[in-house]
């Protein structure tokens, strides 16, 4: 092809164009962000609702159930899970990956304000927010001190501290995990009883005399006069001197029937750091959000803030997300320039000349540097999925360049000049050069078109290496031959002879067993090993245990928790104050915190921080275990330790199998218990907890519509003056420093306190609650949840190390299946597990079309529709046998890294059929020889550069299987998948390319017999 010999002739041309895209390409990496993984948007829409005293049955049917059918009808939903516990109702809209989370946030909202009328008018307006399926906080800040009290300090962090926070860019959620104030109203039964009150009497005396007003304006001639009521009460004292009641001059007062007293609102939420109590605020980021940025400009912030805190307290940050994203990516810079110099041996050694070596080692750092403006069009960023792409892309960006160089000096080998042999050896590979980059770059083609979370999170990956491919691409048509004819020459030295003596020795060897294979009259047995690989493969794939991605070992650890449902608050605090012990004991714990009541009551949630990787002697997952047992010796409540998922995703558990069914609670419970046990028979589970527990203490109170009737009650006064004393209802708001505060209503005396509550009838006489009810007493469910409007029990646990993901599920399915009641009941799930049963099902169809786009690439290349089957079926197997038996061999399982590593490998061996048929091809119409021959000749011509390409992408994959530190699993398993393939699938290829392509064009020619170029 005469173009290409333009970019010998003009060398400054060709320079100029690669300081272009060097200069280009910089540029885009100097304006992309970085960042953890690629930005997922995980749309999840939280609709909380409060009905005070309401219990879960009333809720569920009167709030939940009216909701969530009204959501049903919404664009993109994935699935819909609720829960209905005593006073709310908590409903989750799981959106489909990528849908627009503004827009359904609005339309979320308008359905619940079109069915605003069908709720109880008595619960509180719904509360609606976004959230990701990474929910987890960026960042934890803890401010502790001695000079105020926590709730003080709370109050203090609410108005002072949290708005400054939330105006540092792209933060999207700030939370202060801790009690607001609250004006507690205290009742005195026996005086509401001495003076013939009720308690909606009080509720009525507080909202006529505690009242926010406006006045007006008044004006007068040439000067106006603003004027404001002194209505609202705004103190302890003030609330306590209201007038209750008024008899002739006497007035009763609320101090006479009780008092008024400043307090915690009651979430009861307590938080520990180290030991102390403290106040934490967990900052949430936006999904598009730069941790560094934000940390960065967090602690700017904070520097700021602590001159304005009251003495003797103090903030720090206890966790920071950008700590370990940070360790992830200067990990991945130093296994990318680790491997940048193992390729520069690698060619180096194969080549034998340093001048022959820069020519491959300049393609390098033009292709990764040149890829930056590709990723800043693809809106991508800087994160360990993209450098990981550049360390694979280093082996990869070379074979270009190495597959050029070698066909040009191997001209220069049989004598001619430089310039004579760059223009013959440019003009013999320019359609192979651009036929594979165009190949291995159509291979992750599908990732960016399949959607799920394997398109979301490896698009950028996927983007990073076509990007680099198609660069190196263009280096090597407009650079390396040019760089060849300036640079290279052919030095008979004692190392080369001694390098040409090797290569030759190996082609000989080569031929020698390629001729035996081709004239074989038992290639049967190949054949037959040929169907071995591939049923050994498809069984290797079904023994292999499946997961999203291997753990890795974060320096992070989470413990989720409960006490049981009947205790309470002073219950939790006792045994989680066991939890400081335990981790003080720990040396290689750097710090930790512990929240009770979140992230619901009777729960608990901690945080551990490990101190780095080379200070310790045990890897996160050893600690886990350790704790664990610490954990569980802690016999008033349940916990489990969780190490972090590698990958974004919503639930708090690996193990989220969930049961659905139409049964009463009580059956579907039994059933979700009895499956439970065989479950842990099985040894297979560290933890394994049903979300749902039928042991909170339940009165019921029957009421006598008869008798309330007689008395002149109604229903509604019963209920309104119970929700009063018992419901922690809110009945108003008062204003202090700024901020409007809960007023709340109780009785004292909680130990007695129905028997204490007296209602007033029709005549204005006192009648005791008590003659009006039948107290009955029953154990309830602590929560009524629901999937997709079933009612449901979903089963969370983690395994034992060792096993995954799809062990405890398949586990968990059969035991169902042995079970009786099984029959009422459907099979779901939620969180990792819901993701693991989409991603299995999704990597066969992206296997699929991958293999027809690469089957049509090579179709429309060979212009043939049988060639493109002889490369695929020589290369595939062989390397995918190898991949499976190294995975099994080292106890990995198949995972998305997995999967993508097999991807690749697809593109890479397949590059190998390439340029050995294409070369016969070429050298059968030339000398117008035998396909026999023709394959012969060309498989041993393409034997050097197939075996310095697959040396650099096997070398390259080495700093991926060896690497530790952070991300060291995920870089093994993709690594050991890069590795096997190419260097296993390379010595099958190179045996049945031959042979199949003998074979067919043999078979065809129904002239076996006679030419007998291989066995019929």
């Amino acid at each position: 092809m005469n173009w290409t010999s333009y970019f010998i002739k003009k060398p400054i041309l060709s320079l100029s164009l690669c300081i272009f895209i060097l200069f280009f390409g910089g540029m885009a990496f100097y304006q992309l962000p970085f960042r953890l993984v690629p930005k997922i948007t995980m749309p999840i829409i939280d609709v909380e609702t409060e009905y005070a005293g309401a219990s879960a049955e009333t809720i569920q049917s009167t709030l939940t159930n009216v909701l969530q059918n009204t959501f049903f009808d919404l664009q993109g939903i994935d699935y819909i899970q609720s829960s209905s516990s005593f006073g709310k109702s908590d409903i989750q809209i799981h959106f489909k990956l990528g849908c627009n989370d503004q827009l359904l946030l609005n339309n979320v909202m308008n359905k619940i304000h079109s069915v605003k009328q069908l709720l109880p008018k008595e619960s509180g307006d719904s509360i609606v927010k976004k959230l990701s399926g990474d929910d987890k906080p960026a960042f934890i800040i803890a401010f502790m001190g001695r000079s105020l009290s926590n709730l003080e300090i709370n109050d203090y962090i609410k108005r002072m501290i949290k708005p400054r926070i939330e105006l540092i860019p792209d933060i999207a959620e700030v939370e202060v995990m801790g009690e607001s104030p609250a004006m507690r109203i205290w009742l005195d039964p026996h005086r509401l009883d001495e003076n013939f009150l009720t308690p909606m009497d009080v509720a009525e005396s507080l909202k006529n005399q505690n009242i926010t007003s406006s006045i007006g304006i008044q004006k007068t001639g040439s000067t106006q006069f603003l004027l404001d009521a002194n209505s609202a009460l705004l103190s302890e004292q003030q609330f306590n001197q209201i007038i209750v009641k008024s008899l002739g001059d006497n007035v009763l007062r609320l101090k006479d029937i009780g008092h008024a007293s400043l307090g915690p609102d009651g979430n009861n939420i307590t938080t520990i750091v180290n030991g102390t109590p403290a106040t934490m605020v967990f900052v949430k980021l936006l999904p598009e959000a730069n941790p560094f940025a934000v940390s960065k400009k967090m602690n700017a912030s904070l520097s700021e803030i602590e001159k304005i805190l009251p003495k003797n307290i103090r903030a720090s940050v206890v966790y920071d997300t950008s700590r370990y994203i940070k360790l992830a990516l200067s990990d991945l810079t130093k296994t990318i320039f680790m491997t940048f110099f193992i390729i520069i041996a690698v060619v180096l050694l194969f080549l034998g000349s340093l001048r022959a070596a820069l020519i491959p080692i300049v393609a390098i750092p033009l292709s990764i540097i040149g890829m930056g403006w590709i990723l800043w069009l693809g809106n991508a960023s800087i994160n360990t999925l993209t450098l990981l792409a550049m360390v694979i892309a280093i082996g990869l960006v070379v074979d270009d360049a190495i597959v050029v160089l070698e066909n040009i000096y191997r001209y220069l080998e049989k004598g001619m000049g430089s310039n004579t042999a760059a223009l013959r050896g440019i003009e013999e590979m320019i359609i192979p050069v651009i036929s594979m980059s165009i190949l291995l770059s159509v291979a992750y083609l599908p990732i960016i078109f399949i959607g799920g979370l394997t398109g979301k999170i490896f698009s950028e990956f996927a983007l990073a290496l076509a990007a680099s491919v198609l660069i190196s691409c263009i280096v090597s048509i407009i650079l390396t031959p040019m760089m060849c004819s300036k640079l290279l020459f052919y030095h008979n030295n004692h190392f080369n002879e001694k390098l040409m003596k090797i290569f030759n020795w190996m082609k000989e060897r080569y031929q020698v067993i390629l001729m035996r294979v081709l004239s074989f009259r038992d290639g049967h047995l190949l054949v037959g090993l040929f169907f071995i690989i591939l049923l050994l493969s498809g069984l290797l794939y079904c023994s292999l245990p499946k997961e999203l991605a291997s753990r890795e070992d974060q320096g992070f650890l989470q413990i989720l928790g409960k006490a049981p449902a009947s205790t309470t608050d002073a219950y939790l605090k006792k045994y989680t104050n066991q939890l400081n012990s335990i981790y003080q004991k720990n040396s290689e714990i750097d710090r930790y915190i512990y929240i009770n009541n979140v992230p619901e009551e009777h729960q608990f949630l901690s945080f551990i921080t490990l101190k780095p990787e080379n200070q310790r002697k045990h890897s996160a997952r050893e600690l886990r275990l350790t704790i664990q047992q610490q954990l569980d010796e802690i016999t008033g409540i349940n916990g489990t330790v969780i190490e972090p998922p590698a990958l974004p995703v919503s639930g708090s558990m690996p193990i989220e199998f969930i049961l659905k069914s139409e049964m009463d609670y009580g059956k579907l419970y039994q059933l979700s218990d009895n499956l439970k046990l065989q479950a842990m028979k099985s040894g297979k589970f560290l933890f394994l907890e049903q979300d749902v527990h039928f042991e909170k203490p339940q009165y019921n109170l029957n009421i006598d519509r008869n008798i309330a009737a007689n008395f002149g009650i109604n229903i509604n006064d019963i209920t309104n003056n119970l929700n009063l004393m018992l419901g922690d209802t809110k009945i108003q708001q008062f204003t202090m420093r700024g901020e409007n505060y809960p007023v709340i209503l109780h009785i004292t005396n909680e130990a007695d306190a129905i028997n204490k509550i007296y209602l007033r009838n029709q005549s204005g006489n006192i009648v005791p609650l008590i003659s009006l009810i039948d107290i009955k007493k029953s154990i309830k469910a602590d929560y009524l949840n629901q999937f997709q409007k079933m009612q449901s029990i979903t089963l969370s646990g983690v395994m034992r190390p060792g096993l995954s993901v799809s062990d405890g599920l398949n586990t968990l399915q059969n035991a169902l299946k042995k079970l009786s009641d099984n029959n009422h009941v459907l099979i779901d799930y939620s969180g990792e597990s819901r993701e693991l049963i989409k991603e299995v099902n999704q990597g066969w169809i992206l296997f699929l079309a991958a293999f027809v786009l690469i089957y049509l690439l090579l179709a429309i290349l060979f212009e043939s529709f049988i060639l493109p089957i002889i490369v695929l079926f020589s290369c595939l197997p062989g390397a995918f046998f190898s991949v499976l038996f190294s995975l099994y061999f080292t106890n990995s399982s198949i995972n998305l890294y997995t999967e993508i590593g097999m991807l690749t490998l697809m593109g890479l061996i397949s590059k190998h059929g390439i340029l050995i048929i294409q070369f016969a091809e070429k050298i059968r119409q030339d000398k117008n020889i035998s396909h026999r021959e023709a394959i012969l000749e060309s498989a041993a011509l393409r034997l050097r550069p197939i075996m310095m390409t697959t040396a650099a992408m096997f070398f390259s994959g080495l700093p991926l299987i060896f690497s530790s530190g952070v991300g060291s699993k995920s870089h093994f398993d993709l690594g050991i998948v890069i590795v096997s393939g190419i260097s296993i699938g390379t010595l099958f290829a190179l045996i049945l390319v031959p042979f199949f392509y003998c074979l067919f064009f043999t078979l065809r020619s129904k002239k076996s017999d006679e030419e007998n170029p291989c066995y019929i």
